[in-house]
């Protein structure tokens, strides 16, 4: 069922266990709808490649079984973390994580709303199945009343309708969520109109229940959603709002409404994201325009009906329009395309034209062509009403097509080109008065920028991306509206002299130059005299030494120069509210010398984040002057002489630190404390000193670090530390009365903790004893691949421990599980050598047992999932199937056991035998390398 909150639930699961997996996660949204299109399971190829840490060479993947082979190659041979969501055939479950093997410990979590889709030929795994439940009536409730009402509960006098229109949304979040957001601060006869409506469908009727909202909006902002549910669905949506601009829909409100009320969101990149099912509830209502002649509906997307609507005579309703005919490449003919009178958005790939196209776009305002080098005869299209034109890999496309192209435009907004490789320059850009986005990406022949540039007063964005540009001419400082420029991948001649006199008011950002260029050790423009200019980011900038003066209207500014090597004094910048420099060694070389210093810091009293990497000067003995300091991060930095933070600091994070004396200053508001690759063997940490302390992490990754303590951490609230392979032990003094998260993972050397003040202790080295006075609020233990850990312990009654996670494959002996008062979860995996009758121990019946490949552990076979009441009963079937069973094949015949009742009827008790043998086949989330 969709909309009952799989992809939601798949994501929290993600985020909690991606930690464990370091780089190697790979989240892949709605497969279902991308493996559709065309390339679409290659390019979730290229994504699943590129996350899990195998980015190189993925450009060269064309195909799925070169996707699919690179892929198993990979999976083999590194833990990873997967979610496949929204999958509808098991081909595409075969196809992305191959046929292969696993590599152990890996997770393969998938979302469907089909059961079938692991039916797949593949090593044989277990499989774990979770069926999602729907939502309980008080939390469905609670989520009705903050989408209409903005609160947890309805005003008395609408609790009775509220909980009439509940009833009929099925409990689905999705549903209730845009009902609710329909209804907030409408009329009461509105409400009792949706009542009305919602009671003629059926309550497993998603579609119509969801239709009722759609129904709700003008006919503009319908118009914009089917837009965005068929062709806009993780595009940005800048250039879509000067389509619907342009063609009268008021994009600007009509988004806000759709947000408003649900049915879109707006990502981070400020992209559009939909749930599946409104994206399947616009299409729908797209295709039930005219089920049986595609030519009569308002939108195309489907290739084989694009192109049989393309063949005929009729002429055609359609509006917009998207083909992507592969195989094969197709030519379009003149007077075919002529008969879409009222299409006003149409995207070509792999696609040309053929005849005179004077007279074939009269409504068009957005043109996307992507020719993938087929040889083009352009000479002849009339685009005087577009407004968004895109062109790609277009063979023919030189400087005098592209002149002849735009030179009529009237209404142009914005122009993008990418892989063009005959353009050298840009022509004549006069005629495009109105244009205010302006993009070149991958145009390798671009060399210069035509001076009519100067004339584009309503430009507000240039990017100009892997060209080969030679310099900006002096006339972009006349465009006055120039907002943001992006300069990346440019040659090593390149020149940046004229942006004198622009107005950026938002950022410069990514002036990026390759690794072999040849800057001669400073940038070459004025930036200083920028005056309006608030963020720069200057990013791999491999040939510069230095940096020239800024301009003092920065707020923000990050360097990340690997070549640099004068840290330059940037106290004049005292607007600075956060400040990254990040110097390094160039190309892996570490001789490169530092001058200067970075004591000129504490006169930027608006700080509030620095950044420091790698800068090897003198560094700040004191901060205290930041007061407005709140977060900190140090790298590479020699801290023996900084001993002075400001108190307002909340957050510090060091990484290669050879000393913490400067958490034995005024830290007493610091929250967060990270601490990544320590160059020491000893940390010591005092609450006396961190009294506020609520967050730890702790990596090392094959540093010296040996022994960690804790003294009087009595606000600490998570504590995580991994890949400290020499640390042996962990001192606690005091209790850490408000602990509620305690990870320790992948320390091989870990063996026990050690109480001060405290009378119990570890018996020996290998044995870790967790004294249950000290962590008094523990709710979450994970202890995962500590090798020197024998054996665990639990001494005195725990009322707080709810989730336990254990693996290692030295693991002996757990005792004392039966402290464990209101433990909910036991998660056991691979720990071969680990020795409990998980019968007997006395948890509680209704904490839920996760066991995997645990060879020794009395009562389990394999691998169990489910409660440890019905562990027992599982058991007990086992039992008495030792007695009775005839079965040769039954490991447990009765002369292994003697001892075993025989109450039972036989044929109860072979039906049972065989239930018991027959293997677990069940679905996602959770998946090992040996449970696909």
């Amino acid at each position: 069922m969709g909309g009952i909150g799989k992809t939601t639930l798949a994501k929290v699961v993600f985020n909690k266990l991606s930690t464990h997996f370091g780089k190697c996660c790979c989240f892949l949204e709605d497969v279902r709808e991308k493996s559709s299109r065309t390339d679409g399971l290659v390019g979730l190829h290229k994504k699943l490649l590129s996350e899990i840490g195998n980015a190189a060479g993925t450009g060269s993947i064309d195909a799925t079984d070169n996707g699919m082979k690179r892929i198993e190659e990979t999976l083999r041979r590194k833990k990873v973390l997967i979610v496949l969501d929204d999958v509808d055939k098991s081909e595409q479950v075969e196809k992305l994580v191959g046929k292969g093997a696993l590599f152990l410990g890996s997770r393969v979590l998938i979302t469907t709303r089909h059961e079938n889709v692991l039916q797949i030929t593949r090593p044989k795994y277990e499989i774990v199945k979770y069926e999602m439940k729907v939502m309980s009536s008080d939390h469905a409730f609670q989520l009705f009343s903050r989408h209409a009402f903005n609160s947890d509960s309805p005003p008395n006098d609408d609790f009775g309708i509220s909980k009439k229109i509940l009833s009929t949304t099925g409990r689905l979040p999705l549903t209730i969520e845009v009902i609710g957001s329909m209804l907030r601060n409408e009329r009461k006869e509105a409400w009792k109109e949706t009542l009305d409506k919602l009671s003629k469908t059926l309550l497993e009727d998603v579609y119509n229940k969801l239709k009722i909202s759609y129904d709700a909006l003008t006919f503009q902002e319908q118009q914009i959603f089917l837009d965005i549910a068929c062709f806009f669905i993780g595009e940005k949506k800048t250039n879509a709002i000067y389509m619907w601009d342009d063609c009268g829909l008021y994009p600007i409100r009509g988004i806000e409404v759709l947000k408003r009320m649900c049915l879109i969101k707006i990502g981070k990149g400020n992209e559009f994201l939909m749930h599946d099912q409104l994206r399947d509830l616009g299409k729908g209502i797209v295709n039930n325009e005219n089920p049986m002649n595609p030519e009569e509906r308002s939108r195309l997307w489907i290739k084989d009906e694009v192109l049989d609507t393309i063949k005929t005579k009729k002429m055609k309703n359609v509006q917009a329009m998207v083909l992507e005919p592969f195989p094969p490449k197709v030519h379009i003919k003149s007077e075919k395309i002529g008969r879409f009178e009222k299409l006003r958005f149409l995207e070509l790939e792999r696609g040309t034209f053929v005849g005179d196209l004077m007279d074939c776009f009269p409504k068009l305002t957005w043109f996307g062509w992507s020719a993938f080098d087929l040889k083009c005869e352009l000479t002849n299209m009339c685009l005087k009403n577009v407004v968004v034109l895109q062109f790609s890999s277009i063979a023919g496309l030189d400087d005098m097509e592209l002149w002849s192209l735009i030179k009529e435009t009237r209404k142009l907004k914005v122009l993008e080109l990418k892989w063009c490789h005959n353009i050298t320059t840009t022509g004549d850009l006069s005629g495009c008065s109105t244009l205010e986005r302006l993009t070149f990406r991958d145009c390798v022949g671009l060399r210069t920028i035509d001076s009519s540039i100067g004339k584009l007063k309503h430009l507000i964005e240039l990017t100009v991306d892997g060209c080969n540009l030679i310099d900006l001419l002096v006339e972009i400082g006349e465009l006055q509206n120039l907002e943001r420029v992006i300069l990346k991948g440019c040659c090593e001649n390149f020149k940046c002299k004229s942006l004198l006199g622009l107005s950026l008011e938002s950022i410069l950002e990514d002036l990026v130059h390759r690794p072999n260029a040849n800057l001669k050790g400073q940038l070459t423009f004025e930036i200083a005299l920028l005056p309006p200019l608030q963020r720069l980011v200057l990013r791999g900038l491999y040939g510069i030494r230095e940096l020239l003066a800024l301009p003092i209207s920065l707020t923000h500014l990050e360097v990340f120069c690997m070549s640099l090597q004068v840290v330059p004094d940037l106290s004049n910048l005292t607007n600075l509210v956060e400040l990254d420099l990040h110097g390094g060694f160039e190309y892996g070389k570490q001789d490169i010398i530092h001058t200067g210093d970075s004591r000129w810091i504490r006169k930027l009293s608006k700080l509030e984040q620095l950044r420091l990497c790698h800068l090897h000067v003198p560094s700040p003995i004191e901060l205290t002057s930041l007061r407005r300091l709140s977060q900190l991060h140090l790298c590479g930095v020699n801290l023996q002489p900084f001993t002075q933070v400001p108190s307002s600091l909340l957050k510090l994070n060091l990484k290669k630190f050879n000393s913490i004396a400067l958490l034995s200053s005024n830290v007493k508001n610091l929250s967060d404390l990270e601490l990544w690759h320590p160059q020491v063997e000893e940390i010591i940490l005092d609450g006396l000193q961190l009294p506020n302390l609520r967050k730890l992490w702790v990596y090392d990754d094959g540093g010296p670090l040996q022994r960690f303590i804790l003294s009087g951490m009595k606000m600490l609230k998570k504590f995580a530390i991994w890949e400290c392979p020499k640390l042996d032990e962990i001192h606690i003094a005091g209790v850490l009365e408000s602990l509620e998260v305690l990870r320790i993972n992948e320390c091989k050397s870990f063996g026990r903790f050690m109480y001060v003040k405290i009378h119990g202790k570890s018996s020996h080295e290998s044995s870790l004893i967790l004294e249950s006075r000290v962590f008094n609020k523990l709710r979450d233990l994970n202890l995962q691949n500590n090798q020197k850990t024998l054996g665990i312990q639990v001494v005195g009654t725990s009322e707080s421990l709810e989730e336990l996670v254990l693996s290692g494959d030295h693991l002996q002996s757990l005792g004392g599980l039966s402290n464990l008062k209101n433990l909910k979860s036991l998660r056991i995996h691979s720990c071969p050598e680990l020795r409990i009758d998980v019968w007997t121990t006395e948890l509680p019946n209704e904490c839920r047992l996760y066991i995997n490949w645990c060879e020794k552990l009395v009562g389990v076979r394999g691998h169990y999932e489910g409660t440890v009441q019905g562990f027992k009963r599982h058991k007990s079937r086992l039992l008495i199937c030792r007695s009775s069973c005839s079965s040769s094949k039954c490991p447990f015949s009765s002369s292994s056991n003697p001892h075993i009742s025989s109450s039972f009827k036989r044929n109860d008790v072979e039906s049972s035998c065989k239930s018991s043998m027959r293997p677990t086949v069940t679905l996602g989330p959770l998946c090992s390398s040996r449970t696909a």
